[in-house]
């Protein structure tokens, strides 16, 4: 399955986790990206060109090189598609989009950078952005925010905006490729104290239109999105 990852407010983690909990079921797991993440230190690495990609190990990472001292180049659109053609591995997760590490963003027209082919999308939003001003020091990419959300710049961010960031064309899932599935990640439900908070967040996993996970450190969401995503990891082989 080939997984992109999307939006803003834990995009890595989520890779890495999700990665880390497939290859402990017996997967094999690739981590790229076509934009930029850094570097991991407790997993083997490849950089390089698609077409030398070798299995080092059940979970790895590869890149086309070094963007910098400490972030990974992505592949393009095409150097995906041949990465899946390879046939070496049963997942590839793929950052797909870009955040300058801000919760919340809303996408121009450049954005995100699918791979191809891609099956699932997860869109992820940070919670912390709830309640915070509409400000350029909280949202990448402000101006197209407040113009596909209804937010006012400088007034708090709330549900009904994150809800229009996800059901807009242009908001969290700008140019998905049609017949991949989309599902929300709401992250860093854990950090939210706020009773108010907790509420809007739970109101928009009832009214996301598409499936939504409140997911955060300590929190075990890859077994629940395995389960609920990709639930033939869990039927019992034939035989049995």
């Amino acid at each position: 399955m080939v997984i992109a990852i999307v939006g803003a407010g834990g995009k890595t983690t989520a890779l890495y986790c999700l990665g880390h909990k497939l290859s402990a079921m017996g997967r094999c797991a690739l981590l790229t990206t076509t934009t930029r993440i850094y570097r991991p230190d407790d997993i083997p690495l490849y950089l390089g060109p698609p077409e030398r990609l070798r299995l080092k190990a059940p979970l790895m990472a590869a890149a086309s090189g070094m963007a910098d001292a400490r972030k990974l180049a992505g592949y393009s659109a095409g150097d995906i598609g041949a990465i899946t053609s390879l046939g070496l591995f049963d997942d590839i997760l793929v950052e797909a989009d870009g955040a300058a590490r801000k919760p919340i963003k809303s996408p121009n027209d450049t954005e995100p950078v699918y791979p191809q082919p891609v099956d699932l999308i997860i869109g992820v939003i940070g919670l912390d952005a709830l309640g915070q001003p509409a400000t350029e020091e909280n949202v990448h990419r402000l101006p197209l925010f407040t113009s596909v959300t209804g937010a006012s710049a400088g007034k708090p961010i709330a549900a009904e905006h994150v809800l229009a960031l996800i059901r807009h064309k242009n908001g969290l899932f700008r140019h998905a490729p049609v017949g991949a599935s989309r599902v929300v990640f709401l992250n860093k439900y854990d950090t939210i104290i706020d009773e108010n908070a907790r509420r809007q967040a739970e109101e928009i996993v009832q009214n996301s239109p598409y499936p939504a996970l409140l997911t955060g450190y300590g929190m075990d969401w890859p077994e629940e999105f395995i389960r609920r995503f990709m639930p033939e990891l869990y039927q019992p082989s034939k035989g049995e």
